[in-house]
């Protein structure tokens, strides 16, 4: 219940600074967008780390175990 209280009061606030201070409200929407940016970059840049490695090469025939 005071999740859901919460989360009108925070919309009701940011709508009024949407209503009452634009310039104010455009740099929150620009700051929340660049930190969305960053963790999508993020995100981006750990899969294909994790995707350059590649599997392990299997291994079928003794000379393979050995290097020979």
């Amino acid at each position: 219940m005071r999740f859901i209280i919460n989360f009108f009061i925070f919309g009701f606030i940011f709508y009024l600074i949407y209503l009452f201070f634009p310039e104010a409200f455009a740099t929150l929407v620009s700051w929340a967008h660049q930190v969305y940016d960053f963790f999508h970059d993020l995100v981006i840049r750990m899969q294909e780390r994790w995707y350059s490695t590649g599997a392990p090469e299997k291994v079928t025939t003794p000379a393979a175990l050995f290097k020979i």
